[in-house]
């Protein structure tokens, strides 16, 4: 008996009629080729030459070798283009979400400074939601993460921190009157 090979249905390989615009020579190569035309001055002939010859060995145009050139030595970003900013929601829509949250914590702490925790106050606003002025506000389910608001909230510590500060303690009008009568 001879074992049966299963051939994959669809080929993985580029139709003909398709060109391959992700050609690009190997990185390797290009340092190699930088290396080359570094040696010779900037108007030599033979950089022409250098550059025909990679740009045919490697199957592709003598624009894409400069282009692939150039960008060898663009620097490239460490973060995200949309680094800072949230893919959850808009911006407007997640400081709304975060101003609700922080109310919500800083109107459920006592006297110990104990409060809701960040994940119930995002359950509430999501499963009941909040009576705001504005009306009844409630966040998409499975949108908000406890993650996302802290990271939100960041750069915004020191608002939350002014938010929590204690209020002036006043006196109570029983003392007053008890004072007052014992002066009497």
């Amino acid at each position: 008996m001879s074992a049966s090979v299963v051939l994959p249905t669809m080929s993985r390989m580029p139709s003909p009629l398709v060109a391959d615009r992700s050609k690009r020579p190997p990185g390797e190569a290009l340092v190699d080729l930088r290396r080359r035309l570094t040696l010779l001055s900037p108007r030599d002939p033979a950089r022409t030459e250098v550059i025909a010859r990679a740009a045919e060995a490697y199957g592709v145009s003598v624009w894409t070798i400069y282009r692939a050139l150039r960008e060898l030595t663009r620097p490239k970003s460490v973060r995200r283009s949309d680094h800072g900013s949230t893919r959850a929601m808009p911006a407007a829509g997640m400081e709304r979400c975060a101003e609700i949250i922080a109310a919500l914590k800083i109107r459920t702490s006592n006297k110990k400074g104990r409060h809701l925790s960040t994940a119930r106050a995002i359950r509430l606003l999501e499963e009941d939601g909040v009576e705001a002025p504005d009306g009844l506000v409630r966040a998409p389910a499975g949108v908000l993460k406890r993650a996302t608001l802290t990271a939100y909230c960041v750069g915004r510590v020191s608002i939350m921190r002014a938010l929590r500060a204690p209020l002036p303690q006043c006196a109570s009008r029983r003392n007053d009157q008890t004072n007052s009568g014992n002066l009497i």
